[in-house]
């Protein structure tokens, strides 16, 4: 017996995608900003995290890295380097 066609377009998921988000992230970006980075739409991002848990997990510790990045940004600029706190 024959599988039916799940239908719909096939997925551009790449499991290298885990590492690429993790070190976008790590820079500074949000989850929809490395969309572009990776050449997809946004909602496949969130889509990703639903069906790989691998990406999930990745996207977490994306998440932990860029915050991070952001609070040694702002003790930067507490201690006196240049930039804005507001921004």
């Amino acid at each position: 017996m024959r599988r039916k066609h799940p239908g719909g377009r096939p997925t551009s998921y790449r499991s290298e995608y885990c590492t690429r988000i993790v070190k976008l992230m790590a820079e500074g970006r949000s989850l929809d900003g490395c969309a572009p980075l990776l050449g997809v739409n946004p909602d496949s991002l969130y889509e990703w995290q639903k069906v790989h848990p691998q990406f999930c997990e990745a996207v977490r510790a994306g998440r932990a890295a860029a915050t991070t990045f952001w609070e040694n940004r702002l003790l930067a600029v507490a201690h006196g380097e240049p930039g804005n706190a507001q921004a």
